[in-house]
């Protein structure tokens, strides 16, 4: 059951990247229903976080939240500090969809955080980009762009060029805010 459990898990990722929701979604639920079977702790949680951010993708976020705030419970209980991480970030979103900024800032910076602990750059500079993107929002420039500018260099030093094209691209995006045509 654990290897099938794994083979639907991986099934799901791919069907989500290409867009299959749906289906991802469902092959991440039967997936849960193995693990879960097997009491494997872990991968349970690990699949309610997958299972929550497909939701959070396909616009369903009322559902999500309880089962991303079960999966951190379980990984701070555990000690996985990336699990943690991941559902932070993702976390993030609820209070972002609720106007409520600083909070969302709040937990990207915390899930940055423990990223950078955990030396897991990727994780750690898609969580910057968020934080600059709700700074941004919120208004803050200068916050907006040092997490950007962080962020930057932390793509640059990982050789991530889709996020340091991403981020170069956030950075116009603030100094036009600011006024500043030349530096955009």
């Amino acid at each position: 059951p654990e290897l099938r459990a794994h083979a639907l898990r991986a099934f799901a990722g791919a069907l989500g990247l290409y867009g299959e929701y749906d289906r991802a979604l469902s092959a991440y639920r039967q997936s849960l229903e193995l693990f879960v079977a097997s009491g494997n702790e872990i991968q349970t949680a690990n699949l309610r976080y997958r299972i929550a951010g497909q939701m959070v993708v396909m616009g369903e976020t009322t559902a999500a939240w309880p089962l991303l705030e079960e999966s951190l419970r379980t990984f701070r209980r555990l000690g996985l500090p990336r699990g943690e991480a991941q559902v932070l970030g993702y976390l993030a979103e609820k209070p972002h969809g609720e106007g409520d900024l600083a909070r969302a800032i709040e937990l990207a910076l915390e899930s940055a955080a423990i990223a950078r602990e955990i030396d897991w750059g990727w994780w750690e500079s898609w969580q910057l980009a968020a934080a600059a993107e709700f700074e941004r929002e919120r208004g803050d420039l200068d916050a907006a762009e040092g997490h950007a500018l962080r962020c930057l260099e932390l793509s640059l030093s990982l050789g991530d060029r889709r996020r340091a094209v991403l981020t170069a691209a956030k950075l116009a995006v603030i100094a036009a805010d600011r006024g500043d045509a030349e530096q955009a």
